[in-house]
């Protein structure tokens, strides 16, 4: 009436009132869909976190979980007011894309997006379905030594598929394991459940190399295997023996080449590694027996030379001692003594060994076969004379010789 009263007073004649209307205030909610995929995420360290369940990473980290807070999740608004601005949430594995009206049947909001700029077309509350994408995760391929790393990506809460699978000479490839070569096996279907960048190490296993061993007459050693890339180790220790001889050890070539092979020889090829074994002679006493009985008639007997000498297995016999002994020619020195007690060489008769030779006069003829002490026997040949008779009647008559 006021009003009334008022426009009378200041018109004199009719005039056309608009009315003037406000829209009534409806709530607009922003649904951050957190239903979809997973709902969080933990912070900080991800080590281990491969192979578990998205339950189970919750209650896995100690490290404390990343609450999202936004500015605000609701708002009033009225029917064609400009929407304004909106929120621009954060999640963690995720890429935050768009606000739609519409939803769906996974709870996403749908690629229809809304913005700032839009009016609010409703005369009812509504709600705004944020729309997220799985980020993408920087994986690192570390070849552990084969070859130089390599970066690539996958979707969060996507699979590995598609890992390269490498080779290298020498080494089988024993998968992608998470973290060290020793972590848990990635296989090409698990699900990328860590969001931030992480490592995949290849593990190699070494291919197996045949070892045999030339033992030259010693005991036979059965073949092994050692690991391609690592050493000999106790493949090199192996010993093996040989009648009369001292093992010295392996070597990679044979004769008196190559070098001496260790628990530390690499093994740096796949073609079968040969060692060779390599000796010296055994070291063994040689007694001398002057066989001085021998006819019993040992005048001024002179040994000239030791009882006792030391020889090498398989090398020649040294220069032993000439004794002299007065009605008598010392022949050589003799493996073997005969029944009369001097010593014969006679050889190999009826397959029996009646001795041999190993030094005639002075001069050393034979190798040291015999792989134990053992001793040599002189050997003497009495010196045969002519006796001839005289009868003082000018008539000679040779005798036969005589020995003494």
């Amino acid at each position: 009436d006021d009003i009334t009263v008022l426009w009378k007073r200041s018109f004199l004649s009719e005039v056309l009132l608009d009315a003037q209307w406000t829209a009534d205030p409806v709530v607009l909610t922003y649904d951050y869909n957190f239903d979809y995929g997973d709902q969080r995420f933990p912070l900080g360290n991800t080590k281990g976190a491969y192979g578990r369940t998205l339950t189970d990473l919750r209650s896995f980290y100690v490290s404390p979980i990343k609450t999202i807070t936004l500015s605000h999740d609701q708002r009033i608004i009225g029917e064609g007011e400009v929407i304004g601005t909106m929120p621009r949430p954060e999640r963690i594995g995720y890429v935050f894309r768009n606000w739609s009206w519409t939803e769906g049947a996974d709870g996403n909001g749908k690629n229809l997006p809304v913005t700032e700029e839009d009016e609010y077309p409703y005369r009812t509350p509504k709600t705004l379905h944020a729309r997220w994408e799985p980020a993408d995760v920087k994986i690192t391929l570390d070849y552990n030594g084969a070859r130089a790393n390599v970066e690539t990506t996958r979707k969060f809460l996507a699979t590995y598929l598609s890992l390269p699978n490498p080779r290298v000479e020498g080494y089988d490839f024993d998968g992608w394991h998470y973290d060290t070569e020793d972590g848990p096996l990635v296989h090409p279907t698990a699900t990328v459940t860590n969001p931030y960048p992480h490592t995949l190490v290849a593990k190699w296993k070494p291919k197996k190399v045949m070892v045999v061993y030339m033992t030259f007459g010693g005991d036979p050693i059965p073949p092994t295997e050692v690991d391609f890339g690592g050493t000999l180790g106790t493949a090199a220790t192996v010993q093996t023996r040989k009648t009369g001889w001292v093992f010295d050890g392996w070597y990679d070539k044979p004769g008196d080449r190559g070098v001496k092979v260790t628990r530390d020889y690499p093994v740096d090829t796949m073609n079968t590694i040969v060692l060779y074994a390599r000796y010296h002679g055994h070291k063994y006493d040689v007694t001398l027996d002057y066989c001085t009985e021998y006819k019993r008639t040992a005048v001024n007997f002179e040994k000239n030379g030791n009882d006792t000498y030391q020889v090498e297995y398989g090398a020649k016999y040294p220069q032993l001692p000439v004794p002299t002994r007065d009605g008598y020619v010392f022949i050589g020195w003799a493996t073997q003594k005969g029944a009369d007690g001097n010593g014969r060489a006679d050889g190999i008769v009826g397959g029996a060994d009646l001795g041999s030779f190993v030094q005639i006069g002075d001069r050393p003829i034979l190798d040291v076969t015999e792989a134990r002490n053992h001793t040599l026997y002189a050997t003497w040949e009495a010196i045969k004379v002519k006796i001839i008779f005289d009868d003082n009647m000018n008539y000679r008559s040779p005798m036969d010789h005589e020995q003494y």
